[in-house]
């Protein structure tokens, strides 16, 4: 009896980014919720005075425990990816906590000049307006714009990835007009693994499936990350071929299909799957979610120029997991295959 050998093929799939953008590419790090409602009335406006502060907001997160909310003062940003530069002059360490109406119940820690801390026992919040009356602070010594930040946590541990988030512009001075603008961005990163919804510590350009058998079919994940203001969304599509080794191919699914053992076929999704066990549903802002084709169980496909993932609003970012899967039959050629997937990001302004 002959022991017939099965092929062994190896796809490697190397990974482009390109990112498309009609004025800024940018990354913006954005929470899941933005603070509403809000206003830093200060009760002394002029340069180097001592001053009541008022910071008053709306919680729009209904559902996640709150246990801590971080005030932190910058002379260079209002946005919390950004680093943060103490206004001249400004000092925080003698402050008090004189009032607090709403989500109450928090111990104030100001030995980090420039930052307010507030600290409870971790509880779900109401969506009543807040204020935290702050006294005895002392206002910056020029006269000009500096900005406040909040974020909100479930935890003590300020390091973790904020609940919510929000920006406030301030004056010293007695008449000051502030303007200001939003720009348009889209922000986008692609790797193999993009862990706390964060492009700064992605990791890997390349998936490597090994060898391919007949009875099974072979199976990996690689992500991206996206998130844009414009209010009508953005589009990520995918462009490249199936997996190739000369003039032999692997063909693609042109339909969501679900694997079949034995059938040389190649395609990929962007949902959690249980047949093979790969993958993972979007994580993060839950109004983006991937296209219909891309968005089936167990069911793979792939047509070069296709839209995998997309959303008609402004979203905060979003993990998506893309899942590739691969079979082949007694026949297939052996050889090395391998493709090259190309992931443009577009955001609908």
């Amino acid at each position: 009896m002959l022991f017939n050998l099965f092929k062994k093929i190896k796809f490697i799939i190397p990974i482009l980014l390109v990112i498309i953008s009609p004025l800024i590419n940018a990354q913006i790090v954005l929470a899941y919720y933005e603070v509403s409602s809000r206003c830093v009335p200060l009760s002394n406006s002029s340069s180097g005075e001592t001053s009541n502060y008022l910071v008053s907001f709306i919680l729009n997160n209904h559902t996640t425990p709150l246990s801590t909310i971080v005030i932190q003062f910058c002379s260079n940003s209002p946005l919390t990816n950004e680093p943060c530069d103490l206004p001249i002059g400004m000092n925080t360490t003698a402050s008090v906590l004189n009032k607090e109406i709403g989500n109450s119940g928090f111990v104030l820690d100001n030995t980090t000049n420039g930052t307010l801390l507030l600290s409870r026992g971790a509880s779900i919040p109401n969506g009543q307006l807040n204020y935290y009356q702050f006294i005895n602070i002392t206002n910056p010594t020029y006269n000009g714009e500096y900005f406040a930040r909040v974020m909100t946590f479930a935890t003590a541990d300020t390091s973790a990835p904020d609940i919510e988030y929000g920006g406030f512009a301030i004056a010293i001075t007695p008449s000051l007009t502030i303007n200001t603008a939003v720009p348009p961005y889209i922000s986008f990163c692609l790797a193999v693994t993009i862990p706390n919804l964060s492009c700064s510590e992605m990791d890997g350009d390349s998936l490597d499936l090994g060898d391919l058998q007949t009875y099974s079919s072979n199976s990996g994940s690689y992500q991206f990350l996206v998130a844009s203001n414009s209010p009508t969304g953005y589009s990520v599509s995918v462009y490249g071929t199936t997996l190739t080794s000369g003039n032999y191919t692997i063909p693609a699914l042109s339909t969501p299909s679900p694997p079949q053992y034995g059938v040389s076929q190649f395609g990929i999704n962007l949902v959690a799957n249980t047949q093979p066990d790969v993958g993972e549903n979007p994580v993060g802002d839950g109004s983006s979610q991937p296209t219909a084709n891309y968005g089936i169980a167990n069911e793979f496909t792939f047509n070069n120029g296709d839209v995998v993932a997309a959303d008609s609003h402004n979203s905060a970012y979003t993990r998506y997991t893309n899942s590739a899967m691969v079979s082949i039959s007694k026949a297939q050629p052996a050889g090395v295959y391998s493709t090259t997937l190309t992931y443009i990001a577009v955001a609908n302004f």
